[in-house]
């Protein structure tokens, strides 16, 4: 029924195909021409409904949307307003924060199994040249295309994914639990190093 890009032909930009898909092990993109954005909501229908799939996100102008499928949750949101989370990050929230397993503890949004998710979704589909639809994998379960991976591989939100063993010597810890964008200004001043000038803003983006 619709007519998706294969794999490293390009079609997509030469307007040829209703959308491209980009598995990559525990995420996938979903690309959609301008033209053809009017098929998100059908895609977003029938990927929803797959059981390999935890949760798929998608943006709407400034606002962000989710959808968990094992609980049926959606959630909506958008950066600046009332709540702030561990990192300092402030959101506006309509729905359920279980979607992305949070609670609020008076006005702070409080992680559970997918942490710091807010801003991760957010920088995901704020990625100039980014999918317009992104979809995370449940526990036990890979997209692929049938290509070999190899490296660069992407996890999901999930905790699972998400936390890795840190070991430094002789650097202090900025945080109880440091993000990556936490870690490369204390890696860069170590070797004395100047902060590079984008960094600034994909912190921004992310609520560093």
């Amino acid at each position: 029924r619709h007519k998706v890009c294969p794999l490293r032909t390009g079609g997509l930009v030469r307007e040829e195909y209703d959308f491209a898909v980009s598995p990559n092990d525990r995420m996938c993109y979903f690309y959609f021409p301008e033209h053809k954005q009017h098929l998100r909501d059908e895609v977003l229908e029938i990927v929803s409904a797959w059981p390999a799939v935890d949760q798929v996100f998608w943006r709407e102008g400034e606002q962000f949307y989710g959808y968990r499928r094992a609980t049926g949750d959606a959630i909506a949101w958008r950066r600046g307003g009332p709540l702030s989370d561990p990192n300092g990050a402030r959101w506006t929230v309509e729905g359920a924060l279980s979607t992305v397993d949070a609670r609020l503890h008076g006005q702070m949004i409080m992680y559970g199994d997918y942490p710091n998710a807010l801003s991760r979704v957010t920088q995901a589909l704020s990625v100039p040249g980014g999918g317009t639809v992104v979809m995370t994998a449940a526990l036990g379960h890979e997209f692929t295309s049938g290509f070999p991976m190899g490296r660069g591989n992407h996890g999901s939100l999930h905790a699972q994914d998400t936390y890795v063993p840190l070991l430094t010597c002789g650097l202090e810890q900025p945080l109880l639990n440091p993000r990556t964008t936490d870690l490369v200004p204390m890696i860069l001043q170590a070797f004395g190093l100047p902060l590079p000038a984008y960094f600034g803003a994909i912190a921004g983006v992310i609520g560093a």
